[in-house]
């Protein structure tokens, strides 16, 4: 399953992608993640919410890195949830900012948890990005995190 995004923030490539580089920040505007923990240079860990309140865990692997243009990555053997994918940084045309784009391939392993998460990661992972990337879009153009009329109420 291939996954691609892309949302238009209006800061430079450099800027997005030093932020986006520091990857334990990431669960603060993506709300699907629970935590990263980066190992080191290269390895990281991962825990995001799944279906009926599960947790799945991956080990990361950045496989290529180009500052300020492109950050790729694999899991690693025995993630729940297999994974690879990239995220570009573009200069937008005239000078507007970034084009962003998240390519995401899941490959859902069997059995009743992998149909389950095979389902979540469908058109539930799509809205999660497209939500994450939303708020992070509003974090680098205003510096803050939104939130609803009706979170800040309860």
């Amino acid at each position: 399953m291939k996954i691609v995004r892309t949302i238009t923030i209006n800061r430079s490539p450099k800027e997005i992608f030093d932020t986006w580089r520091h990857l334990e920040a990431l669960p603060g505007c993506m709300t699907h993640l629970v935590s990263v923990q980066v190992l080191d240079h290269k390895l990281s860990h991962w825990i995001s919410k799944a279906p009926a309140g599960r947790k799945i865990a991956w080990d990361a692997e950045i496989t290529e890195e180009e500052p300020d243009h492109l950050l790729a990555w694999r899991s690693r053997a025995g993630a729940d949830v297999p994974n690879s994918g990239a995220i570009r940084f573009v200069q937008a045309p005239a000078d507007r900012g970034t084009e962003l784009t998240v390519t995401l391939d899941v490959a859902p392993r069997g059995g009743v948890l992998g149909r389950t998460v095979a389902r979540f990661f469908g058109d539930g992972v799509k809205q999660q990005i497209d939500e994450g990337l939303r708020r992070f879009k509003c974090v680098m153009e205003t510096g803050e995190v939104p939130v609803s009329s009706d979170a800040s109420s309860q």
